[in-house]
């Protein structure tokens, strides 16, 4: 099984004057995915202010495109994406998990800032019940209405959809890896409006089995789409 066979189409979403990220993303889809062109689409970023506001607009810019190719699966990607294993591996785990839920989830989580997990039977691989930060993920068809309702009430709230999306996945099926395959990449960030590195996630957290007695501290939002760990790398695992 391959699960990129499976999803229709891979969105990444870019700002028209970061054309470098354009063409790592390009390199990454084409070389470490070995997608025909027909499957990616560029997605033209919205800038705004502030920058979780034009985050959050051009996640659901990505989101209608799907809606209206119709897709079944699709794949929505921020363009600082990248692997943090070799690809065999990357896909060999993805496919694990893909394999073990036989397709059915709301969301895959390629790279996430995990707070809460829930651990399932391939290694690695995890029921979210809480976390950030969303530069990657698959999205099931049944899912797409309910997630444009989701970006929308971000909107609406003018709160980070990356904040808003919590509330739901303890009750929905989301799901993600960790350890971390893949990342944002270091570099510039249009949002922040500095350098950023978000190298923790290639770090083995110490996975605690119990659930604290406290519940998890709120996170520190330091931008629209990437919130700092709260657990400074020390992720729950039920």
């Amino acid at each position: 099984m391959n699960w990129v066979s499976k999803v229709d189409i891979f969105l990444y979403i870019n700002l028209e004057d970061r054309p470098e990220r354009d063409a790592e993303m390009k390199q990454v889809l084409r070389e470490q995915f070995a997608l025909p062109s027909g499957k990616i689409h560029r997605i033209n970023a919205i800038r705004d202010f502030p920058g979780s506001i034009g985050c959050t607009k051009s996640h659901l810019k990505a989101l209608q495109f799907a809606i209206e190719a119709k897709a079944q699966y699709a794949c929505l990607l921020e363009d600082d994406f990248m692997l943090t294993v070799d690809p065999k591996t990357f896909h060999k785990k993805v496919n694990q998990g893909w394999e073990e839920l036989k397709g059915e989830f709301d969301v895959m989580f390629l790279t996430m800032t995990p707070i809460q997990l829930e651990a399932q039977n391939t290694p690695g691989f995890h029921r979210v019940l809480q976390a950030l930060a969303m530069p990657a993920l698959v999205v099931h068809h049944r899912y797409f209405t309910k997630l444009k309702a989701i970006y929308e009430t971000a909107l609406r709230k003018k709160d980070p959809h990356d904040m808003v999306t919590q509330q739901y996945q303890r009750y929905d099926h989301w799901y993600g890896f960790y350890p971390a395959l893949a990342r944002q990449r270091p570099g510039f960030s249009d949002i922040e409006g500095r350098n950023v590195d978000y190298g923790y996630l290639d770090v083995d957290a110490v996975m605690l089995k119990d659930k604290p007695t406290l519940p998890p501290p709120t996170p520190t939002y330091t931008g629209p789409c990437q919130v700092s760990n709260p657990w400074m790398g020390k992720i729950i695992v039920q």
